[in-house]
C-alpha cells in the first residue's frame, strides 16, 4: 500500500494528587512551582505553551504551522499539566486557546496512526497506547478542580474538540470555524466527541458527525456546541480582564469566569444553521443512514440534497456505527436524566411528609423542626454526591464504547484507504459494503473474555 505524504494527512490533522491535596498554601504553590518547573523558561517549540498569571493559568497550542495536530509530545505535556491541575484549589482556572488566531487544534495525528499500519489482535499498537493515554488525560480535565475555559477562535477539527467538551466553557468566536471529517475517511468522531455529540439537543449531533459539516462560530452556538460567543478581536483582553478578575486565591473560579464571560460574551441573532433546523430534526431522527439520506433527498431542497449527498460520500460502515453509537450514548444519558428526576421526585415527597407530620404534631408553626432540616439536608448532599459518581460512570462507559469502536476501525483497510483517499480532498470511492447492525453492536460490546484490554482496564 502507497502511504500518502504527511503533508496531504495534516488537514485531519489518582495517589500523587491526593498527598498533594493535603498540603498547606504555601507547600502547594511550591510543589506546582516545580510541578511545571520546565515551563518556567519555555521552548517557543513546544507544542504546548504553558504561562501562568496568578490563579489562571494557560495553555496554548504551538503549532499552528501544522494545525495544531496532537502528537504525542503535546499530548504528553497535556497530560502532565492537567494532573497537576487536579486537585489544587490555587489553579482557578485553566484556559485553553491556539497561539495563532488561524487555529485551535486539528485532533488527533492520524498521520502517525496511519504510519503504524493496521493494529493486529491482541496487540498494544503504538494507535490504542495513544487513544489510552488521550481518553486518561480527558478524565484528569474533567476530575480537576479547576474551572475549564477553551477559546475556539480559529478552526477546531475532530478530536479537537475533545478537552473543551468536556469543560464548562467553550467560547466561539466569528473566527471559528468547526467540523467532524472522520466519517469521511472510514473512522468517527473519538476523543469524547460521539459522546459530546449524543448531548446536543435534537439530532444536532447526528448531523454534525454524519455531514462533516463546517459550522461557524454562530452556527456552533445555535447547535449547542459553543456556551459563549465573544467578538474575535476582544479575545485578549478578555483574557486579561480573567487574569485581574481572577488574582485573589479565595475567589470562586467559576462564578469570576461567568462574570467576565457576561462581560465580553455578545447576543448571536444570525445563523446560517437556523433556517434548516426543521429539516434537521426531521430528516436526521431516523435509526438508519440510508433511511435519512432518503428523507433528505425527499426533501427536496437544494440544501437537503447536498447533505444527502455528503453523507453518500462517507464511509458507509463508520457512517453507520457512529450513529449507533450516538443514539446509544443518548439512550444512556436519557435514563440516567429520569433516575435524577425519580429521586427529586423522591425528595420533594419526603420534604412533603414531613412538613405534614410537622402540622400533624399540632405545632402552630408550620416550618419543619430542626432535625428535620438536618435529615433532608443530609439526604440532598448524599444523593448530590451519587449522580455525580453516577455521571462520572457513565461518561467513562461511554468514552470505553468509544475506544472499542477506535479499536474495531483502525483493524479495517477501509480506515487506510479513506485517509489515502483525502490526498486530493475527496473520500474514497472504494467503500466496502456496510457491516450489519448486529456486527456493529457487536464493537460496541464489552471486551470482557475476549483476552483485550477495554479503555480503563
Amino acid at each position: 500500500m502507497q502511504r500518502a505524504t504527511g503533508s496531504s494527512l495534516r488537514v485531519f490533522a489518582h495517589g500523587k494528587a491526593r498527598a498533594f491535596s493535603s498540603l498547606n498554601a504555601a507547600q502547594k504553590s511550591k510543589s506546582l512551582e516545580a510541578y511545571f518547573q520546565h515551563a518556567k523558561q519555555p521552548n517557543r517549540q513546544d507544542p504546548i505553551q504553558y504561562t501562568q498569571s496568578v490563579c489562571v493559568h494557560h495553555l496554548k497550542f504551538n503549532r499552528h504551522q501544522t494545525m495544531n495536530v496532537m502528537k504525542r509530545d503535546a499530548l504528553a505535556l497535556l497530560s502532565r499539566y492537567y494532573k497537576g491541575f487536579e486537585n489544587n484549589e490555587l489553579v482557578k482556572a485553566v484556559c485553553l486557546q491556539g497561539q495563532a488566531r488561524e487555529c485551535f487544534c486539528s485532533g488527533i495525528d492520524f498521520e502517525a496512526f496511519y504510519n503504524a499500519g493496521p493494529p493486529k489482535p491482541n496487540e498494544k499498537s503504538s494507535q490504542l497506547l495513544f487513544l489510552r493515554e488521550f481518553y486518561n488525560m480527558l478524565l484528569s480535565v474533567h476530575d480537576m478542580l479547576p474551572v475549564q475555559l477553551s477559546i475556539l477562535d480559529g478552526t477546531v477539527v475532530g478530536s479537537g474538540l475533545s478537552i473543551p467538551a468536556v469543560g464548562s466553557f467553550r467560547v466561539v468566536t466569528d473566527n471559528t470555524v468547526i467540523c467532524m471529517p472522520q466519517t469521511g475517511f472510514g473512522y468517527f468522531p473519538d476523543g469524547g466527541c460521539s459522546e459530546f455529540l449524543s448531548r446536543l439537543s435534537g439530532e444536532m449531533g447526528a448531523f454534525i458527525a454524519l455531514t462533516g459539516a463546517h459550522l461557524s462560530g454562530r452556527d456552533a452556538m445555535f447547535g449547542g456546541i459553543g456556551t459563549h460567543f465573544v467578538d474575535s478581536e476582544s479575545v485578549v483582553t478578555m483574557c486579561n480582564r480573567l487574569n485581574e478578575a481572577m488574582c485573589d486565591p479565595h475567589s470562586d473560579g467559576q462564578v469570576v469566569t461567568q462574570g467576565v464571560l457576561a462581560e465580553f460574551s455578545e447576543r448571536v441573532n444570525f445563523n446560517n444553521l437556523e433556517q434548516h433546523a426543521e429539516t434537521i430534526a426531521k430528516c436526521f431522527a431516523h435509526d438508519s443512514v440510508d433511511a435519512i439520506v432518503a428523507a433528505l433527498r425527499e426533501e427536496n431542497t437544494e440544501w437537503a440534497t447536498s447533505q444527502a449527498a455528503a453523507i453518500s460520500r462517507r464511509c458507509p460502515s463508520s457512517a453507520a456505527a457512529t450513529l449507533m453509537l450516538i443514539r446509544l450514548l443518548r439512550t444512556a444519558r436519557v435514563e440516567e436524566e429520569a433516575l435524577c428526576k425519580q429521586k427529586a421526585g423522591e425528595m420533594q415527597r419526603s420534604v412533603a411528609a414531613e412538613e405534614e407530620k410537622h402540622k400533624l404534631s399540632g405545632r402552630e408553626s408550620t416550618s419543619l423542626s430542626q432535625g428535620a432540616k438536618q435529615r433532608l439536608h443530609e439526604t440532598a448532599v448524599t444523593e448530590g454526591a451519587e449522580a455525580k459518581k453516577r455521571a462520572r460512570k457513565l461518561l467513562t462507559q461511554a468514552w470505553a464504547a468509544e475506544f472499542r469502536l477506535a479499536r474495531r476501525l483502525l483493524e479495517r483497510d477501509e480506515f487506510f484507504r479513506g485517509l489515502e483517499g483525502m490526498r486530493d480532498g475527496e473520500p474514497s470511492a472504494t467503500w466496502d459494503a456496510p457491516v450489519a447492525p448486529e456486527q456493529i453492536q457487536s464493537w460496541l460490546s464489552d471486551l470482557s473474555g475476549t483476552g483485550e484490554e477495554d479503555l480503563w482496564a
